[in-house]
């Protein structure tokens, strides 16, 4: 993600960035979670940070998506860590290697 200043200061709530908020050099790594909805239909990442549980909610914070100013969503990285289910990884592990 961008971050901005604001963003050190966070302790709840959903996140949007301030308009007197500056922009840091660099990008900052978030772990996204889940996503979720607000009562007012607006929906928000739900991220855990690196900087302990002092910093926002136990370490853990929901940012706005899908207003563009921290770029968290041009920056996203998926894994597909796994893409057979347990059964055909059982059926795999019981054949007979091939000669």
């Amino acid at each position: 993600m961008t971050p901005y200043t604001d963003f050190l200061a966070y302790k709840d709530g959903i996140y949007h960035k301030t308009p007197d908020a500056t922009k840091f050099a660099g990008q900052h790594l978030l772990k996204i979670l889940g996503w979720g909805k607000s009562m007012n239909g607006d929906t928000e990442w739900i991220v855990e940070n690196t900087w302990g549980s002092d910093w926002g909610e136990n370490g853990y914070a929901k940012m706005a998506s899908g207003k563009g100013d921290t770029n968290i969503e041009s920056h996203a990285i998926g894994f597909l860590l796994n893409h057979k289910t347990n059964a055909e990884m059982l059926e795999d592990s019981q054949k007979a290697p091939e000669p």
